[in-house]
């Protein structure tokens, strides 16, 4: 799972990729969420983006929330942020590690 965000407008955009990490890898929700705990857990949901298919599968999700960045950004700083998706009918649990503004955001 890759991740990308726009400062000005708080949009946070999730990928779901292979193994290798280079792979969109489109899978059946239409929303995944991530959880966000510092003393109480804040779960956000992120819609898929132009799902396609039967039945509709997309690999990127998206929600506009400068709350769910502020999280991001202090991921593995007090913060514990997860995500929790399943995969080809395995599920998957991803934990975002800090990372240094403006360099690249693969966790």
């Amino acid at each position: 799972i890759e991740w990308t965000h726009d400062d000005e407008s708080g949009l946070v955009t999730l990928y779901i990729l292979d193994g290798a990490v280079k792979e969109l890898v489109p899978i059946a929700a239409d929303k995944i969420t991530i959880t966000a705990k510092v003393e109480v857990a804040v779960e956000y949901q992120l819609a898929a983006v132009e799902p396609s298919g039967d039945p509709p599968v997309s690999a990127k999700f998206e929600l506009k929330s400068p709350e769910l960045l502020v999280a991001l950004q202090l991921a593995g700083q007090g913060t514990d942020v997860s995500v929790a998706v399943t995969i080809n009918g395995k599920p998957y649990r991803g934990v975002f590690e800090h990372h240094e503004h403006g360099h690249g955001h693969h966790h």
